[in-house]
């Protein structure tokens, strides 16, 4: 018998994902593996919930019986890493990056057009910006609003949180969005191209 997740709200696995219950997320994972898939009114999984509190266990958990629920984001277009990184779990965000192929998710960008970078900076995430540039996320995608990691980090420089956060980023080649030669657009997929356009303001082919 399948279990169903009420029409608006929760499932009991997203319950028990988000208190970090591992007996119950086992015991309702043995009655029915594609509980995983299931999504509350904004979109969110169980393993979005885990990452969401910072369930380490729950996360490899779930991710033990259904790494296709790695890839799905909520409805606002948001990853996995995404919400690592909103609410601030470095070592959710480690395990992540440790434990999957993240290749098609590094640079994914949500709704708003923000990568985990601009997450990151917005946020003033030392730590988690040295990791992200480490393992070479892009440094200059532009969220719907056309800003960079660096224009979000310097529109608020005076924070004292940016001082060791400019310097990392131009260090490893960020831009102010002024100073991007093509423009970089989003697109669909989350993926970045390059956009090149005519004197006229027109895209070429």
């Amino acid at each position: 018998m399948k279990l169903l997740a009420p029409p608006l709200g929760c499932s009991p696995l997203h319950i028990a994902c988000s208190k970090g219950h591992l007996d119950i997320t086992r015991e309702l994972l043995k009655l029915d593996m594609d509980l995983t898939g299931l999504q509350d009114n904004e979109g969110r999984t169980p393993l979005h919930w885990a990452v969401i509190k910072g369930r380490v266990n729950i996360i490899a958990e779930i991710l033990s019986v259904s790494l296709e629920s790695s890839e799905m984001t909520t409805k606002h277009g948001e990853t996995i890493l995404h919400l690592a990184v909103k609410n601030n779990h470095f070592e959710v965000l480690k395990f992540l990056m440790e434990t999957l192929d993240v290749s098609n998710l590094m640079n994914y960008q949500d709704t708003d057009g923000n990568t985990i970078l601009h997450l990151a900076t917005v946020r003033k995430l030392t730590t988690m910006i040295i990791y992200l540039l480490k393992l070479g996320v892009e440094v200059n995608a532009l969220n719907q609003k056309g800003y960079t990691s660096l224009d979000v980090v310097e529109a608020d420089a005076s924070n004292s949180g940016a001082l060791a956060i400019i310097p990392a980023l131009q260090e490893a080649g960020a831009k102010r969005c002024d100073q991007l030669p093509p423009k970089f657009s989003r697109h669909p997929t989350g993926r970045l191209h390059h956009q090149f356009w005519d004197h006229h303001g027109k895209e070429k082919l």
